[in-house]
């Protein structure tokens, strides 16, 4: 195991992105059920699901709808860590503001902040309709739900 560097996102809820997997997420049976609004259930789900007793990193894929939401999952991604079940935590698809505005009220710093960068661009944002995900943060302004 020491030899594999595992990472793992938690998806964050209620979202504008991707929003039919806080409505329909996913249930599989050999697992422990998980509520989709906290991160360490959603972290120790992937855990079981696994087999790992731990993740090398714990990633929160993108701010949640709101910043209190985003705030508390990112607290739990922290408890998480201090139990144990991630060795590092960081964020995905943050853009600057959200960023300075997480670190200003964080214990622990993201280690890793994880954005889409892309020459040829990505596919425009879907505002949470259909099945998949848009990809890529932009790393200037206020451009996402928490200012």
């Amino acid at each position: 195991r020491e030899e594999v560097f595992v990472t793992t996102k938690v998806n964050c809820c209620p979202t504008d992105r991707c929003s039919r997997f806080c409505a329909h997420p996913p249930r599989p049976t050999s697992a422990p059920p998980m509520s989709v609004y906290n991160g360490s259930e959603m972290l120790e789900h992937s855990l079981a699901m696994t087999g790992q007793r731990y993740v090398n990193l714990a990633l929160l894929h993108f701010p949640c709808s709101s910043w209190d939401d985003t705030l508390a999952m990112y607290r739990d991604l922290e408890a998480a860590r201090d139990r144990g079940l991630a060795r590092a935590i960081g964020v995905s698809n943050f853009n600057a503001s959200a960023l300075k505005r997480l670190l200003r009220h964080a214990r622990t710093k993201p280690a890793v902040v994880q954005n889409a960068l892309s020459v040829a661009g990505h596919p425009a944002p879907h505002r949470g309709e259909g099945t998949a995900c848009s990809e890529g943060a932009p790393l200037y302004g206020s451009d996402d739900a928490t200012p």
